[in-house]
């Protein structure tokens, strides 16, 4: 008789039988449990790749925004640059 496979009256073919179902039956609960972790991994690794897209997404917009801004900053500079004029007027010599 097989160790742990009690005879139940039926013949031992049923009773192996049994007993391999009880083991193909634990083998798919300890399965089912350590697929639960995978399926949690994927889910964090899932999540994790959302925000860094995210993150990617604000940072691709605050470096557009930058940029815009230094190209307005530097037309207004060059405008005040070549509409500069020279002081007229006449000399004050108290100051001098």
């Amino acid at each position: 008789m097989l160790p742990g496979v009690c005879m139940r009256g039926g013949s031992l073919n049923e009773d192996i039988k049994t007993a391999t179902e009880d083991v193909v039956e634990q083998q798919h609960q300890l399965t089912i449990k350590h697929e639960q972790p995978i399926q949690q991994q994927l889910q964090s690794i899932r999540k994790y790749q959302n925000e860094f897209r995210k993150c990617e997404d604000e940072e691709k917009q605050r470096q557009a925004y930058t940029n815009r801004s230094l190209c307005t900053s530097s037309q207004k500079l060059q405008k005040l640059e070549s509409h500069a004029m020279t002081p007229v007027g006449q000399e004050n010599l108290v100051y001098a």
